[in-house]
């Protein structure tokens, strides 16, 4: 397994890279692990090491951020991004990589993003050890739908074409990421989706450090929390501080009612002026960010939960929904209803797809009055991450030429 964030990087890439090697080792595969060094990571989570057993093996490259390493006084030549900011684990990683092949002799090969250049040492080592390759893509490229800028489009889409030609399959964590792929190579029989999801392990860790987690929210407040990351181009929180700016003028809600609190996303300066502006500031705040396993604690203690995404992202759909669900708690999304996250939502009676200012306004009086209807979730087992490696047991399983036992 070829991934560049694993514990105790705190990316949202990690789960669904850590989950798929645990599940898949309970499975009956010997996982071994190929990451980086951990001094690479931009975000630690300190406590969420790993216990491995004796058929889980994890080995770590040298690897540099070029945010981090590589610029003087925060700048550095855009080449030295290429294919992504920590390229320069690649031969590294190979170089290791080989070494992890001739000791342990894997059957399959099997890479992800979110950095291409997982893509490049997987490719490597799968003509090295001439073992089947499985490509984990979660989501598209950006130039097959958006762009990275000319330069990094091009060296993109030749890695694309590689892994088109190289690999056994493509997964997506999509259906319509899939098909875009699948209308952009004319090709249909390469590519697979598994969606991420929820672990319920991590709920029942998250439950623990309850006692000892202080409360988060005022208890006299409704508490409307966002976990993540925010941008002005693809999750613009703009048009709900609007909607709460419209609200408090209008006395639906104020500062001593009602909170938004946005965790990972920052300190919010980039949006001080406007909340001040809005007159929202005391009703807005951005915290530093947290644990994976805390910041579950704070999203089954709030009333409600955010999650904004533009259609700028309509062929994703983020990993953190499946948390959010998983927590039974009313879910706001803003997002274009004809995107993969709507679609996805739509199924699940906990949440509410909102477009306009006027839809956001009227869904939070609503919640704040507690007269949205609450109804049991039935189907929330088939986003379990257990099940989501099973899926891949069998894509990994199918390619093999002698079976596993």
């Amino acid at each position: 397994m070829v991934a560049f964030d694993f514990p105790p990087s705190n990316a949202a890439s990690v789960q669904r890279t850590l989950k798929f090697f645990e599940y898949l080792n309970e499975f009956g595969w010997t996982t071994i692990l190929l990451t980086s060094k951990s001094k690479a990571y931009p975000l630690v989570d300190e406590g969420s090491d790993v216990t491995l057993n004796d058929n889980q093996f994890v080995y770590r490259a040298t690897a540099l951020d070029v945010h981090k390493h590589l610029s003087i006084q925060g700048k550095h030549l855009s080449w030295m991004k290429t294919p992504d900011r920590w390229g320069t684990w690649i031969p590294f990683a190979i170089n290791l990589g080989k070494k992890i092949v001739k000791r342990h002799k894997p059957d399959v090969i099997w890479s992800t993003f979110p950095t291409p250049s997982a893509n490049i040492i997987a490719n490597s080592l799968a003509k090295y050890s001439n073992k089947p390759w499985v490509a984990d893509y979660r989501d598209p490229a950006p130039y097959i739908h958006t762009t990275n800028g000319k330069w990094l489009d091009q060296v993109h889409k030749k890695i694309d074409n590689l892994t088109f030609k190289n690999a056994q399959k493509l997964v997506f964590a999509t259906q319509a990421s899939k098909e875009l792929y699948q209308s952009h190579y004319q090709c249909h029989d390469k590519f697979e989706v598994i969606e991420n999801g929820y672990d319920e392990n991590n709920f029942i860790k998250a439950k623990a450090l309850e006692a000892s987690h202080p409360e988060l929210f005022n208890k006299h407040k409704f508490s409307l929390y966002y976990a993540g990351g925010l941008y002005p181009n693809g999750r613009d929180p703009r048009p709900i501080f609007q909607a709460i700016a419209s609200l408090n003028s209008h006395q639906h809600l104020s500062k001593d009612n009602f909170e938004l609190i946005f965790q990972g996303a920052g300190d919010g300066k980039e949006f001080s002026d406007l909340l001040k502006k809005l007159e929202i500031n005391h009703i807005v705040s951005f915290l530093k960010p947290t644990s994976f396993l805390l910041a579950l604690v704070n999203m089954t203690r709030a009333n409600a939960l955010l999650l904004i995404q533009d259609s700028r992202f309509n062929l994703q759909i983020p990993g953190k929904i499946f948390e959010y669900f998983r927590t039974g708690k009313p879910l706001i999304i803003k997002t274009d209803k004809l995107g993969a996250t709507a679609q996805l939502a739509m199924d699940n009676p906990l949440c509410h797809i909102v477009e306009s200012q006027h839809e956001i306004e009227e869904l939070i009086v609503k919640l704040i009055r507690k007269t949205c209807k609450i109804t049991k979730q039935d189907k929330i087992l088939r986003h379990s991450r257990k099940e989501k490696a099973r899926s891949l047991d069998r894509i990994l399983s199918n390619i093999l030429p002698i079976k596993k036992l």
